[in-house]
């Protein structure tokens, strides 16, 4: 199951995701994102708590970063577990992204 809240501070949008972010709830999470990030120019997505993602989510991540890429925008996936970045690397889509880490 996966939990996630959407926040806007200025011109950012953040993205908190935990769970399992497979393709049954990501039609949810990117119906509510559109509707939020209405003047953003940067999405964050914080993973610390993201336990799974499926295929269908890297295409919508993959597909995200291009719309704001195209709008002069820029999205960061936020503290990934190193297993999911991993698999992100085997779909070949690992320059496609920006990972960031807190220390």
């Amino acid at each position: 199951m996966m939990k996630y809240s959407i926040s806007q501070i200025k011109q950012k949008t953040i993205v908190q995701i935990s769970g399992f972010l497979n393709e049954k709830e990501i039609l949810d999470l990117e119906r509510d994102l559109h509707a939020k990030m209405s003047g953003s120019n940067t999405i964050v997505f914080e993973c610390r708590e993201l336990d799974y993602i499926s295929s269908t989510c890297i295409r919508f991540l993959l597909i995200l970063h291009n719309e704001m890429r195209a709008k002069g925008g820029k999205m960061t996936i936020n503290n990934l577990q190193p297993d999911l970045q991993k698999m992100i690397q085997w779909a070949g889509f690992e320059h496609e992204f920006t990972f960031t880490q807190d220390n």
